[in-house]
């Protein structure tokens, strides 16, 4: 089995040696880069299969290297910072980030982080390139063509347009943090401003009426802190 290989873009020595022992342990190949200049020649010379990438770095911050590496590869990107302002996690996750976590990272959580990120690219690299017809969401099963969500007993889930596209959004984008502003401007086709909450709004109207249809499936919309919302549930597309 191949080994999984990780760069990680981290000036701070103490941080450097600990992640890349906790990496080590649980069977990566780790790859260091302390400076941002050096990740596009390490990935033009090195099978690199994700990327943990610090937001600030000496010579420049991790959105600029982000945006370099997104102009030649879709390698997943997990971003790390100390910045907890919703604007900054929002820019990472907008502009390429597959998900992003706030230090001090926790071993555990970057692991779970790192795998989840891993086995989305995996799923979306073997995926069929035709657009999924449907997907098979737990106890749902969203049919895209005919636009129509049914239960377990293949009952009609009655949504409004907006929430059938917002769980499609969802669907499409399982287990990856969106945030308020790209979900707002994706489904109601609307700049977002801070002070706009219809997102979620439309968020609690989506959960609620698909708790009527399968109990307990609202809980796979989880919000996300200062940011938005994931979907965590289990998705065929199909």
């Amino acid at each position: 089995m191949k080994t999984i290989h990780v760069l990680i873009v981290e000036d701070d020595p103490i941080t450097q040696k600990r992640l890349s022992n906790e990496l080590a342990r649980a069977g990566y190949q780790v790859t260091v880069a302390p400076l941002g200049r050096q990740v596009i020649p390490i990935l033009s010379t090195t099978p690199i299969d994700a990327v943990i990438l610090d937001v600030n770095l000496p010579d420049g911050d991790g959105f600029s290297v982000m945006a370099d590496i997104r102009r030649n590869s879709s390698v997943p990107i997990l971003m790390a910072t100390v910045r907890s302002a919703e604007v900054d996690q929002m820019r990472g996750l907008e502009n390429g980030a597959d998900d992003y976590m706030i230090k001090p990272l926790s071993g555990r959580e970057l692991l779970a982080r790192l795998r989840n990120i891993l086995r989305r690219s995996a799923s979306s690299n073997s995926a069929p390139k035709s657009p999924p017809q449907r997907y098979v969401l737990d106890a749902l099963v969203l049919d895209i063509h005919q636009r129509v969500v049914t239960d377990s007993h293949g009952d009609p889930v009655p949504l409004p347009d907006r929430l059938f596209e917002l769980l499609q959004t969802f669907a499409a984008n399982s287990g990856r943090p969106l945030s308020r502003s790209w979900l707002h401007e994706t489904i109601n086709k609307q700049e977002w401003t801070p002070t706009n909450r219809s997102i979620d709004i439309q968020v609690s109207r989506l959960r609620s009426k698909l708790e009527e249809a399968a109990p307990g499936f609202s809980g796979y919309i989880k919000p996300v802190r200062n940011v938005g919302y994931r979907f965590t549930g289990d998705v065929k597309p199909e």
